[in-house]
């Protein structure tokens, strides 16, 4: 199965991207594309030590997106773009004229067109509690036209595309009921695991200097990860877990909150750290910042569980996939994408979305039952082969590229 045919468009940062895995497992099943990646620094030295001709450092965000991509398209007389669609990665709401005008030139020209859609935002659910959520707050006054906004982007980009790739059935319905696209349209291929022998090469123990790795040192980890967003319900979290110190439930432990922040969600990460002053809990919250893949992977292995108390479900989690590859179960909140990839019982707990008093109750039976938590653990294993990385990306090629190179109408 060798074409170069195909270029995937995206970024690659930060470590633990849904496009490294992919390129990775496209490559293990003899599958060629090229990788066009976004000109910054921190690619530079990534791609240098790849030594891999078809990754390419090509694309910046703004007006020159459009041209660079359709230009390269033309080049290598590529029949089918792949993007990978997440609103930062394109700048923002700045970016989103000059991605849509990227679909409209690769169509002109004859381009098949697949997106990933690693979120999708349902316009019905636009009102003050979603912009105070998603840092909007300050566009209260136009929540009409945001709504509008957000429903014509997503419509737009359904009927540019040729197939649109989700990771869960939540998501494809909202594509189906909210803009109307077709059924056949959206493919749902979920989000991949790394497998045990690839996991096993990676360092399950960590040199590092940062401070927080005197903090945990003996503790038992209850871990968060991902970027410190407010719609994650992180001081849900923090508040819980600060009951449950205060009652003794959770002797030895530490919260360890794994992550980076975005610029436009600063205040809300001053405000989880003051309220873990605020709560005493300070000593035993821990923030760590920014990670780099041995980080990642000693945090996950070293933790008893994960928690993802999440109030909005807008796309499925890179870090519920990497608790799966690390045999860790999951407390959840019972929304969107995560009721798809969570089975009650058997790999993760469900606790009522915002309820503080149930997210208390998941997390003290978890933490207290030794026999609970290995039973979730085996739980857990099922998902790995069934998603490994190597399968996603032969359904990628069989569902997707195959479909559209063979001209088939969509």
């Amino acid at each position: 199965m060798i074409m170069n045919k195909i270029a995937i468009v995206s970024t690659i940062q930060p470590e633990t991207h849904y496009t490294r895995y992919l390129y990775k497992g496209l490559k293990q099943a003899n599958v060629s594309v090229f990788l066009l990646v976004d000109d910054i620094p921190e690619n530079f030295e990534y791609v240098r030590n790849l030594k891999d001709k078809n990754v390419v450092v090509l694309w910046k965000k703004g007006i020159t997106l459009p041209l660079k991509i359709l230009f390269f398209a033309l080049r290598k007389h590529l029949k089918v773009i792949h993007l990978q669609h997440e609103f930062n990665m394109y700048g923002g709401i700045v970016g989103v004229p000059f991605f849509l005008l990227t679909l409209a030139l690769l169509k002109c020209f004859g381009k098949k067109i697949a997106i990933t859609s690693h979120a999708v935002i349902n316009s019905n659910d636009v009102d003050e509690d979603f912009l105070e959520v998603f840092a909007l707050s300050k566009y209260k006054g136009a929540k009409k036209m945001i709504k509008y906004a957000f429903y014509w982007f997503f419509k737009l980009m359904g009927l540019l595309a040729d197939i649109i790739i989700v990771h869960s059935q939540f998501t494809k319905d909202v594509y189906k009921a909210t803009y109307r696209i077709s059924d056949e349209k959206v493919v749902v291929i979920p989000i991949g695991i790394t497998s045990d022998a690839q996991k096993a090469g990676a360092a399950c123990t960590v040199v590092s200097t940062a401070a927080w790795m005197n903090s945990i040192e003996s503790k038992r980890i209850i871990l968060f990860f991902g970027y410190l967003l407010h719609r994650k319900g992180i001081d849900l979290l923090i508040d819980a877990y600060a009951d449950l110190y205060e009652q003794g439930k959770l002797d030895d432990s530490v919260l360890v909150l794994a992550g980076g922040s975005l610029s436009n969600q600063q205040e809300y990460v001053e405000y989880l750290k003051e309220l873990a002053r605020k709560r005493e809990v300070e000593k035993n919250v821990v923030f760590t910042g920014f990670l780099n893949e041995k980080e990642i992977s000693y945090l996950y292995s070293r933790s008893e569980f994960v928690v993802l108390p999440y109030t909005h479900s807008v796309s499925s989690s890179m870090p519920l996939s990497l608790a799966f590859q690390f045999s860790k179960p999951v407390i959840v909140s019972d929304i969107g994408t995560l009721r798809d990839e969570v089975e009650e019982g058997v790999n993760g707990l469900f606790f009522e979305n915002k309820d503080r008093n149930d997210l208390k109750d998941k997390i003290r039976l978890l933490y207290s039952d030794t026999n609970l938590l290995n039973r979730l653990k085996l739980g857990t294993q099922s998902e790995v082969y069934k998603r490994s990385w190597v399968n996603v990306a032969k359904t990628t090629h069989s569902l997707v590229y195959e479909r559209l190179l063979q001209n088939e109408s969509f």
